[in-house]
């Protein structure tokens, strides 16, 4: 597993400041220290060719051996191919030009469709869902964006967290064991879809309520309790010791990344990792971790959303015959980034040596 992070980074801090809002709306409401961002020079493609190139390179694999690839994303940016076409051409000059697989453009449940609908290990995996009342969006001509008003399905009454309650049941169905022991210790650690830190700790702890509701099946379910602030608070208190051992490590990059989207829940996955003794930051025994068991959370909302701030992005965007601004001097040794738009829409990468 590899991820590759933006080398430029916003401190929350300051950007209060320039929005002139409240001190610690980020840092404390959201639990964000920092945002990494893009310039002109990345986008979705050249952050995956970076990021599998970069895989390849350190796992040693060989191209060749590559049968089957696909490419989980909230939104293409070239609307007349895949992440996946571009991501080839890694293949290609090694010999490897014969690959089943496609994009799967699912927002931030892309992540985990790709892995779900890919043979052979499609069919050993278990998943709960619920479908969200969000229609998708149609396509649209390439001179016209395809983002929508932002929606924040997350935030709606009960989005997010009937999800998380609804998995719950269903890991409850599909385990005996869990009928005998709390779910929220069924898991060593747990990895959730992340659109900001502060989410996370009040899933946590709703986890802790599903498991009064299942040891008191005759108790009513009340969908306004999702709401209640009063009750999140004591949750989140009831869990602060479990959430730090097992929780915090695998939120270190999204609280100073930000939300990644798709690859949001996978990112906390690979964090977690990188908090084994294999690295300087480490906080857990290698040695204890062995035969624990990591739990998994997965949401996405069903529509696509992207945050724009810049200027030169909302005038790049669309764009023919564009040669991108931003520095490459910023860009670490074997970045992919983007060198020039033709007028057919076409875009060229180059690697950074």
């Amino acid at each position: 597993m590899e991820i590759h992070v933006p080398a430029h980074c916003l401190d929350r801090s300051f950007f209060v400041k320039h929005q002139g809002v409240s001190p610690g709306i980020y840092t404390v409401g959201l639990g964000l220290k920092y945002m990494s961002y893009c310039t002109d020079r990345e986008d979705v493609c050249s952050l995956a060719l970076t990021a599998a190139s970069s895989l390849l390179r350190k796992s040693n694999i060989e191209p060749r051996s590559i049968g089957h690839l696909k490419v989980g994303t909230e939104l293409p940016i070239d609307k007349a191919k895949s992440v996946k076409s571009v991501l080839t051409t890694l293949f290609a000059h090694p010999g490897n030009k014969s690959m089943e697989g496609i994009d799967t453009i699912r927002a931030c449940y892309g992540g985990t469709k790709t892995p779900c609908s890919t043979p052979p290990t499609g069919s050993n995996l278990a998943r709960g869902t619920v479908k969200m009342p969000s229609s998708p969006p149609r396509a649209l001509p390439s001179t016209i964006s395809m983002l929508r008003a932002r929606r924040r399905c997350w935030r709606l009454p009960c989005g997010y967290t009937s999800t998380l309650d609804e998995c719950h049941k269903n890991l409850l169905q599909r385990l005996e064991t869990a009928r005998n022991k709390s779910v929220l210790d069924l898991f060593s650690y747990m990895a959730f879809h992340s659109p900001n830190c502060k989410l996370v700790s009040k899933s946590y702890g709703r986890l802790q309520y599903n498991d009064c509701l299942a040891s008191y099946p005759n108790n009513d379910n009340d969908a306004a309790r999702c709401g209640s602030k009063e009750l999140e608070k004591v949750l989140v208190a009831l869990t602060r010791d479990r959430f730090r051992e097992r929780v915090e490590p695998c939120i270190a990059a999204t609280s100073r990344c930000g939300n990644m989207y798709t690859s949001s829940l996978y990112c906390s996955l690979r964090t977690l990792f990188l908090f084994l003794p294999i690295s300087l930051i480490s906080n857990i025994d290698l040695a204890a971790a062995r035969g624990k068991t990591i739990g998994l959370f997965s949401y996405g909302s069903g529509t696509l959303a992207r945050r724009l701030a810049c200027a030169l992005r909302a005038k790049a965007y669309g764009a023919n015959i564009f040669k991108p601004a931003g520095d490459t001097a910023s860009l670490l040794p074997g970045t992919f980034y983007l060198e020039t738009i033709d007028d057919e829409y076409r875009r060229t990468y180059v690697i950074k040596q």
